[in-house]
């Protein structure tokens, strides 16, 4: 007799939700407690409710662990306002988008998209979480918004990007929404991060860009990549039971919450199948035009495009060129900064 499986082994499931099993039991009853406090936390700024895009505020947490954890310092307090901040996001979301390698190491070269406009990122949900494979092991990197850091009560928005470690989120860059630009979103909020460390710590900060490191960097052009391509491919995981989670959820909402298995998409299974019938395709050219010397193919580096769509062109829309070989003779080099190119 068969056996039917109804749950994922733990090596199926995405390194982002073996680290939230490992946690939810200590997160969760914390979260709902922060999360009873909301009404009057919304009052308390003349706010009717959160912006769609927000789950828990951070400052929430943050006041809320003040009260409930006095004897933790400024800065555990707020490292775990942090923490709490995206599990919160991700237990509503949970969104996990694979990355291929090959369209990882593809994009890696692109530089950091500075003008670009900040709306041309759309998140594709409250909490995406990116999973790719590192030189040491998993990446894990997550995106969410949270209300404007010192000025809530307005219901402007900041992006936060944060990476996954033992079982903890840790900050890695923060965009205010609102900004003309990525370059203009970064710096912004870093000079107040840069204030508000100082004052916490009690002294200047060595780092003078914390924000501008390479994982940022490759974040953000993928939730770029993410806004603009449809190379997305959505896996189900067979064992998978619907009937038994729409009971679950409508019994005990707060446990299918917490254990249901994230949606996974995997990124550039397109792009990696293109390559692999490339590969064949110049393996058959090579034997059947065999000679005593190999030509290699001049490659076309990835770059990309902005675009204004929508009506009146208003709408920023980044399309990524990626890697291509060239046939016949080599085309002259291109620029090392993206090719930016308004369509009228």
């Amino acid at each position: 007799m068969p056996v039917i499986r109804d749950m994922p082994s733990r090596s199926s499931l995405s390194v982002s939700e073996l680290a939230w099993r490992k946690v939810r039991h200590e997160i969760t009853p914390t979260l709902q407690d922060a999360m009873r406090q909301l009404p009057n936390y919304l009052s308390h700024l003349n706010l009717s409710r959160l912006p769609p895009q927000v789950v828990c505020p951070g400052s929430l947490l943050l006041n809320w662990l003040a009260v409930t954890r006095p004897g933790l310092s400024d800065l555990e307090q707020i490292a775990m306002a942090e923490d709490l901040l995206v599990w919160a996001a991700y237990r509503d979301a949970k969104t996990v988008w694979r990355i291929e390698p090959c369209l990882l190491d593809a994009l890696s070269d692109c530089p950091w998209p500075d003008e670009t406009p900040m709306t041309a990122i759309r998140l594709p949900s409250r909490c995406p979480v990116l999973e790719w494979q590192g030189p040491e092991g998993p990446i894990v990197v997550s995106a969410c918004y949270d209300l404007l850091t010192g000025q809530e009560g307005t219901g402007k928005l900041e992006l936060r990007l944060q990476w996954l470690h033992e079982q903890r989120w840790l900050p890695l860059a923060i965009l205010y929404n609102d900004a003309p630009t990525l370059s203009a979103a970064l710096e912004q909020a870093q000079a107040v991060a840069l204030d508000a460390a100082r004052q916490v710590q009690g002294a200047p900060l060595d780092i003078e860009a914390p924000f501008r490191s390479d994982l940022a960097r490759m974040a953000l052009i993928l939730l770029l990549y993410l806004s603009g391509e449809p190379d997305m491919v959505k896996t189900v995981h067979p064992g998978a039971k619907p009937h038994r989670d729409v009971r679950m959820r409508r019994k005990d909402p707060e446990r299918w919450a917490d254990i249901r298995e994230p949606t996974v998409w995997d990124v550039g299974v397109e792009y990696r199948k293109a390559l692999e019938r490339w590969e064949i395709e110049q393996t058959r050219e090579i034997a059947t035009h065999a000679s005593d010397r190999s030509v290699r193919p001049h490659m076309r580096r990835a770059h990309a495009h902005l675009y204004w769509t929508g009506p009146g062109r208003t709408e920023p829309r980044v399309r990524f060129v990626l890697p291509i070989a060239v046939k016949g003779k080599q085309v002259e080099e291109e620029a090392a900064t993206p090719i930016i190119q308004s369509i009228r």
